[in-house]
């Protein structure tokens, strides 16, 4: 019976495969459409989560700020008025609707509640974009993933062109006037065969990285914080932000960006840098980490560098030279070269394919479900505190950062591996016109 379960199993992926393979030029197009449409997506809902966090973290202030006020004189009603429209400047929501009319409360105590209750309602929306985050990104792999068999298939009709062409001898060189950026390497075209084959080296190198070290990386520091957020309670708030500091002092940046040397402080100010070899498509891996060794950062402000610290894939100059190739004339591939090119190709699917098919991804998608499930129960150990009494009050901004780790977890878990995935892609597609422009010039 076990056998006949697995075996049907086998048989239903084979199916896939097959149907994959068979998908025609058009229908593998609308996949990489829908595909880089959903990698957009995720990273536009990415963006304006993180916005309304910080919309969010500064009501929270606000409502600090405005508490510790007994007697409000006319210029301290005027400056939390002037603050509530800007914590929501560039929103849908009406200052009025979070600040009251200020005159009432000169002389006596500022009321905070809409404050508090427009700060809650924001996390609830920014919950709303994570999920439709997450299912993007799970869209994303499934349907560019979809369209490998059938870039397999191509390869092995590729290969079939080669053979044909053994014995011949290529006359001129091969020009391209399209795609040239994707088998550049810092701004310099690739000119022969052995420059594709290390730019292409290099690309598997980095996915290796990306789609194995880091990704264990992230799902360590995502355990981390699920365990963390699951013990908090209000009433010791600043001991679980601290313990939540201190772990992942402890858990982060392990991961090593193969090529990258000294760390840059000056590309992005508060974090250490270090970008990793130059690639295929004009760009590195970047790890952005933060370096929590000084004494004159406060717990809350180490969780926002945490938060915000992560791997990228970057630009790997700054700005790009005037003079970029826009077309080039590359050495043609000799048919030795072009077998090597071509299984190199195939090791870098097999590296994309694994992410999904084995463990990976799996411990990504667990761990931010343990993650949720911690922020679950945080958010009832917060709701049963009592609202009106001034520990639970000093704790929400607390909680809050806490909790603004659900939308960290989902950018770790979409940079760089989503761009990463397209970039590979692009840069194979363009190698393989390579190839068979090379292979049409052996007569």
């Amino acid at each position: 019976m076990r056998r006949h379960f697995v075996s049907n199993i086998s048989m239903e992926a084979e199916q896939l495969r097959i149907a994959q393979e068979n998908i025609s030029l058009e229908e593998e197009q609308v996949m990489l459409d829908e595909a880089n449409a959903d990698a957009v997506a995720a990273d536009q809902e990415l963006a304006e989560a993180e916005r309304i966090i910080e919309v969010s973290d500064a009501l929270e202030d606000l409502a600090v700020i405005a508490d510790g006020i007994e007697e409000a004189t006319p210029a301290e009603t005027q400056l939390v008025e002037i603050a509530g429209d800007m914590a929501v400047a560039g929103t849908d929501v009406a200052p009025e609707e979070i600040v009251p009319a200020m005159e009432s409360f000169k002389g006596g105590k500022i009321a905070t509640e809409g404050i508090r209750e427009t700060a809650k309602n924001i996390w609830e929306s920014i919950q709303r974009y994570l999920k439709q985050v997450w299912e993007k990104i799970e869209n994303f792999f499934y349907k560019i993933l979809g369209t490998i068999p059938r870039l397999r298939k191509s390869l092995a009709s590729l290969e079939s062109q080669v053979e044909e062409s053994v014995g011949k001898r290529a006359e001129g060189n091969v020009k391209l006037s399209a795609g040239v950026s994707n088998i550049s390497s810092n701004h310099t075209p690739a000119k022969n065969e052995g420059d594709l084959a290390k730019g292409l080296g290099d690309l598997t190198t980095a996915a290796r990285f990306v789609f194995g070290d880091y990704v264990d990386s992230i799902t360590k520091q995502g355990e981390v914080i699920a365990k963390v957020i699951g013990e908090f309670e209000p009433a010791k708030a600043p001991e679980v932000v601290g313990k939540m500091r201190a772990d992942l002092k402890a858990a982060a940046g392990k991961a090593k960006v193969p090529g990258a040397s000294s760390g840059d402080s000056n590309r992005f100010p508060g974090f250490q840098t270090f970008v990793g070899t130059p690639l295929f498509g004009n760009k590195s891996i970047a790890a952005k980490l933060f370096t929590d060794n000084k004494d004159d950062t406060s717990d809350m402000g180490a969780l926002d560098r945490f938060r915000n610290a992560r791997v990228e894939l970057i630009d790997t100059a700054d700005k790009a030279p005037a003079n970029s190739a826009r077309e080039t004339e590359i050495t043609p591939v000799t048919t030795a070269g072009a077998k090597k090119l071509i299984k190199e190709i195939e090791g870098l699917l097999d590296v994309l394919e694994e992410y999904k098919r084995g463990s990976k991804s799996k411990a990504v998608v667990k761990t931010q479900k343990s993650i949720e499930a911690a922020s679950d129960k945080a958010n009832k150990a917060m709701g049963s505190a009592k609202q009106d009494d001034e520990g639970t009050k000093a704790a929400v901004a607390q909680f809050r950062s806490l909790l603004n780790f659900n939308a960290a977890y989902a950018r770790w878990a979409q940079t760089p591996a989503v761009p990463m995935m397209s970039h590979c892609i692009t840069t194979i597609k363009t190698v393989m016109v390579v190839i068979q422009k090379s292979m049409a010039l052996h007569k």
